[in-house]
């Protein structure tokens, strides 16, 4: 409908009031109709938006089902994606397969020289096309760039004169190694007379990682002596001739027998971060090494009878080795923040006594991690009796009305494969910590949510966690 035409303003002040009165009802009445007509538009163009946004996204399924990608063969997938899957020290194979798949994906591998920075040898059954494993390790260095370089070596008796070669190739690019992991199964001399040219030659070298194998050439000893950036080290017995700088060595792993590098410890006073995973321990006294600059030691079963520490703050030890814990922090004399205890039943069970023992020696704990093993069909499992635990940890001094025990735990992780909630002591001191006024309260409760809980626990800020999940999150994490 047409909007009426209006006379002209001078028409319109010589018009009769009541004419006047007619023409403004029937403008208003025009806009009215207007006004409704828009908003019936509106709503139209509202639902034919959403029909739009919903047809687009139809479309982009079917392009997407359409893609070529989803019908690649799987090996080939799997060769595009497996390199991009962080395998600790273990190198990824280049993304050699990103090349044949499309233009696009070929420029991308060949414009990111850090995807070719992995560097394996790996030939246990000798080379059979030398020109061509050649011809491919060069190009993989090529695109490597200036790219710092993480190098994985595994060296064997049936290692070739051709394996020999590669890994002479390998070693002319030495001064851009990054990491190199390395382990030696036979034919070591030929090993070190090929490594020798890397000797002096590491000014970028952050970790060594010997793997594992036959017992380092003597003449291979001073191979990482001079490395200035050198700070991690991860070794196992069959590498104790190897020397390093340990002055500036900050992390350290180490494995089987301890004994061979106990005598250079001493001189590790930047050390920071140790790991022990030994096969024993020795009970000489004099065979302790004081670090004063570590603060955090993690023990899989022994070591803690070698260790003194007094500035540590974060300890992982085995509850069958709780009696050498409190040795070791009472020597130590250490305000330790972190604690974890990993429940070792396989070695022996948790003695309660001890532990609360522990915790009375260390005031200042933060955090407590109370774990347990990966579930097992073989491991005889069954509940530990950790009342007088909790009791323990409920307790409060009559005159200041402090917890006596760890009266600054802020996070408490109950990791072991048993419904704490089946303790009345638990779910009281649980309450107890949780309702205490800062800096003594309990922040943090963390508890596999495998558990059935006690009422009182739908009033505590409880933090439920999948067990597996528990198991393989870094303590670090909290």
């Amino acid at each position: 409908m047409p909007a009426p035409d209006l006379p002209s303003y001078s028409t319109l002040l010589n018009t009769p009031p009541a004419s006047l009165q007619q023409m403004l009802s029937k403008f208003k009445s025009h806009r009215d109709t207007l006004t409704s007509k828009i908003v019936a538009l509106r709503a139209e163009l509202s639902q034919a938006t959403i029909e739009r946004d919903t047809t687009d996204n139809a479309i982009l399924e079917l392009c997407s089902a359409l893609s070529p990608i989803h019908r690649m063969p799987h090996d080939i997938l799997y060769e595009i994606f497996s390199w991009m899957i962080p395998d600790g020290w273990g190198c990824q194979p280049a993304p050699w397969y990103l090349g044949h798949i499309s233009h696009s994906l070929r420029m991308a591998a060949l414009a990111f020289p850090p995807l070719w920075a992995q560097v394996m040898l790996r030939d246990h059954h000798g080379v059979r096309d030398l020109s061509r494993s050649r011809s491919r390790l060069a190009e993989h260095l090529l695109r490597s760039g200036n790219s710092l370089l993480t190098v994985n070596l595994s060296w064997s008796e049936k290692s070739s004169p051709g394996t020999g070669l590669l890994l002479e190739m390998i070693v002319s690019h030495c001064v851009r190694w990054k990491k190199l992991a390395f382990t030696v199964n036979g034919n070591a001399f030929d090993f070190e007379h090929r490594m020798a040219a890397a000797k002096g030659q590491l000014p970028h070298l952050h970790a060594v990682h010997n793997i594992s194998g036959r017992t380092i050439p003597l003449k291979m000893a001073e191979l990482f002596l001079v490395a200035p950036k050198l700070h991690h080290v991860l070794l196992n017995d069959q590498g104790g001739s190897l020397l390093f700088p340990w002055k500036q060595i900050s992390r350290a792993y180490f494995e089987g027998e301890f004994t061979c590098w106990l005598r250079h410890l001493p001189q590790a006073h930047n050390l920071q971060h140790l790991v022990l995973n030994l096969e024993s321990e020795a009970e000489d006294p004099s065979q302790r090494v004081l670090l004063p600059n570590l603060r955090c030691l993690k023990v899989s079963v022994w070591g803690l009878t070698y260790v003194t520490a007094p500035h540590l703050e974060y300890l992982k030890a085995a509850a069958c080795k709780l009696p050498e814990a409190l040795a070791m922090l009472l020597r130590s004399e250490c305000r330790l923040k972190l604690l974890c205890i990993r429940d070792s039943r396989d070695v022996g069970p948790v003695d309660v006594e001890d532990l609360v023992s522990v915790l009375r020696a260390v005031p200042t704990l933060a955090s407590f991690l109370f774990t347990a093993l990966p579930l097992d069909d073989d491991t005889d499992w069954y509940d530990y009796e950790l009342n007088d635990l909790f009791i323990e940890l409920a307790a409060r001094d009559a005159a200041s009305g402090q917890f006596t025990l760890v009266p600054h735990l802020s996070t408490f992780v109950f990791g072991l494969h048993q419904n704490p909630f089946d303790d009345e002591a638990f779910a009281t001191m649980a309450g107890s910590r949780m309702a205490a006024p800062s800096p003594h309260r309990l922040a943090r409760l963390v508890i596999e949510d495998v558990h059935d809980s006690a009422p009182i626990a739908s009033a505590l800020a409880i933090e439920w966690v999948d067990a597996e999940y528990l198991e393989t999150v870094g303590d670090e994490y909290f």
